[in-house]
């Protein structure tokens, strides 16, 4: 049986981080007129971000962009950073996935100090 929750929309806010990436295997060249076009090859460009942000019904975070990796003292500090200044938002419901720094004492004390569930 699954149980259905009522929420107002004005109550939630929605969380979320993603590793982003692009890999470029073309190669441009400038060659003047008359040149041979270079045969040496070059590794792809690769870029990896993460970016983590939050919107709720009439808000929303800066976006954070990062070439680190979260864990929960970056996760922290990033709550920190762009969270707190849109605060107080009263009583939301925070939601977001089970990515194991989510859950820590330390990110639960957090949300509890700023009133969201």
């Amino acid at each position: 049986m699954h149980t259905r929750l009522l929420v107002s929309p004005g109550a939630v806010v929605f969380m979320d981080e993603m590793r982003v990436g692009i890999d470029y295997h073309r190669q441009l060249f400038w060659i003047k007129p008359g040149e041979v076009r270079p045969v040496r090859e070059k590794p792809p460009t690769k870029l990896r971000l993460n970016v983590w942000g939050a919107i709720w019904y009439d808000g929303k975070t800066t976006l954070h962009v990062t070439k680190e990796n979260f864990n929960k003292d970056y996760y922290v500090g990033v709550l920190q950073e762009h969270l707190a200044p849109e605060l107080p938002l009263g009583w939301k419901r925070f939601i977001h996935d089970g990515v194991p720094w989510h859950w820590t004492t330390v990110v639960l004390d957090i949300f509890d100090g700023i009133q969201v569930r």
